[in-house]
């Protein structure tokens, strides 16, 4: 009997060792993996983009593009292995590679784009990582240019080995500081068509769950301060938005100014539904008005379907504090760590708005039943991560939820701008950090060289205590809960408490 019981828990110890073999690196830190059983990716050429769609036993749900080729992702049955749905494809795309999806610890989906970072550990190393690259399968194609110790490769061959697989490989010769797959990254949005209003500045239904906008105003309307919002791009000549843009604005995309707009998954007014909400234009007797309605909006677009998604968001970051940005509001995340999406946030936090670190707002993310918040929200102390509520003032389930959770905002069935000078409802907490980006430039209007910490403490003491739980944690700014942070922000509150007038 003991033989037996010995036998099965060393069996219990092989198959959780096997369960969490899968892991990639990030700062030097192994982050498991868990293969997707139902999802795969297709690396084809992208002239068999189509053929791929209409394989009758697999489901294509989406694409991202690369440089040489196109990477389709499809849902499998659990049953089918990947080496099944290589047969089901026609003979005529031999040269095409499959390769597994990823979940993390959280259940929560990871795709991989077949891209890799790698950070050398001097410039001398680059001949070491071209050598490396073309043994295992990949090419270097470009160099960072506001990171240059960090490049990007990308799979051009079929060696059997994934991205995550071989960036392991990489970081494993201890040639390198860091070596991570590029997994694809999401805006987080998600859709609830309500009645066209602006709950979130003044909620006629609920009393008091609104951001309390209009006292503010009679002290500051972001007059003076640039808020950069990365996302996919804004509608330069909105009627509603246009007194307000930034003359510069980046496409990191391509490297080149203008910005411009890029279809996604959530459409092609995600970034300029978010400028709205900060920045629209107010007495002009056209649409809505935004949080902050004097501040200057500047536009930093990227390609959420492209491969090399998160080399862009960190260039975007870069370039944005580096162009006299104030305020980086950043309404997107996924759940896979980044170390050089972590860089340029640092780089933000640091060096910009004269050293004093530009205010850095990201929404806390998208998911049912409340998963814990996604990165890069998660990623660092001073970035300001935030919920979203309803006009009920109650949490929304979709929203994520934990210990980086720094306040809440209304998010759900917001109006704003949208491309063609059209206005329309979405919901998320896309909605909700662009709130906060707002009254953070209000503050700012007020006191220039606030510093972070000094902004964080204001926010988070100048809430609203609102919800249907109690707030019973005790943490630096007072009673907090993991649903509503330290709860509600407050505009007009504060702006008193900037200057001091509380």
């Amino acid at each position: 009997m003991k033989k037996i019981i010995i036998f099965f828990l060393l069996l219990c110890v092989t198959q959780t060792i096997s369960a969490e073999a899968t892991f990639y690196y990030s700062d030097s830190k192994k982050i498991p993996l868990y293969e997707n059983s139902s999802k795969a990716i297709i690396i084809s050429p992208k002239s068999h983009t189509k053929t791929i769609q209409r394989i009758p036993s697999i489901k294509s749900i989406r694409s991202i593009t690369c440089d040489d080729y196109e990477v389709t992702i499809v849902e499998k049955k659990d049953t089918a292995t990947l080496e099944n749905v290589k047969k089901m494809l026609p003979s005529g795309m031999t040269a095409t590679a499959i390769y597994p999806c990823y979940k993390n610890e959280l259940g929560c989906d990871l795709i991989p784009t077949s891209y890799i970072y790698v950070e050398l550990k001097s410039n001398s190393d680059y001949f070491r990582l071209n050598n490396i690259a073309k043994k295992l399968g990949c090419r270097v194609i470009n160099q960072n240019k506001f990171l240059p110790l960090w490049y990007t490769l990308c799979l051009v061959k079929d060696t059997g080995e994934d991205s995550v697989e071989i960036a392991n490989k990489i970081m494993e010769t201890k040639y390198f500081s860091n070596a991570c797959p590029a997994f694809e990254m999401t805006q987080s949005i998600s859709y609830d068509p309500s009645v066209l209003n602006q709950w979130g500045l003044y909620n006629s239904e609920y009393d008091n769950i609104d951001i309390s906008v209009s006292e503010a105003w009679n002290y500051s309307t972001g007059r003076g301060v640039t808020v950069a919002i990365i996302d996919n791009g804004i509608d330069l000549s909105h009627e509603d938005l246009s007194e307000n843009l930034c003359h510069d604005s980046y496409d990191a995309a391509t490297n080149t100014c203008p910005s411009k707009i890029y279809q996604e998954r959530a459409g092609d007014s995600h970034g300029t539904h978010c400028a709205g909400i900060i920045g629209a234009v107010r007495n002009n007797n056209t649409g809505i008005v935004g949080v902050a309605p004097e501040s200057t909006l500047m536009s930093v677009s990227v390609d959420f379907g492209s491969a090399d998604t998160e080399a862009q968001l960190a260039d975007g970051i870069n370039w944005a504090w580096k162009n006299g940005a104030d305020i980086i509001s950043c309404s997107w995340g996924g759940w896979q760590e980044n170390a050089l999406i972590n860089q340029a946030i640092d780089n933000a936090l640091t060096n910009g708005r004269r050293k004093l670190g530009c205010l850095t707002v990201f929404a806390a993310g998208n998911s049912f039943g409340g998963s814990q918040i996604q990165f890069p929200a998660n990623s660092r102390d001073e970035v300001f991560a935030v919920g979203n509520i309803e006009s009920n003032g109650i949490w929304n389930f979709t929203s994520c939820t934990g210990d980086q959770l720094l306040v809440c905002a209304p998010g759900t069935n917001i109006l704003s701008t949208t491309v063609n000078n059209s206005y329309e409802e979405m919901s998320g907490t896309s909605m909700a950090c662009p709130h906060v980006s707002g009254v953070l430039a209000l503050m700012l209007e007020l006191d220039p060289n606030l510093s972070i910490s000094k902004a964080r403490e204001i926010i988070a003491k100048s809430t609203k205590r609102i919800g249907h739980l109690p707030y019973s944690t005790n943490r630096t700014y007072g009673k907090w809960n993991e649903y509503y942070g330290y709860g509600l922000v407050d505009a007009s509150k504060a702006v008193k408490n900037t200057l001091n007038i509380l």
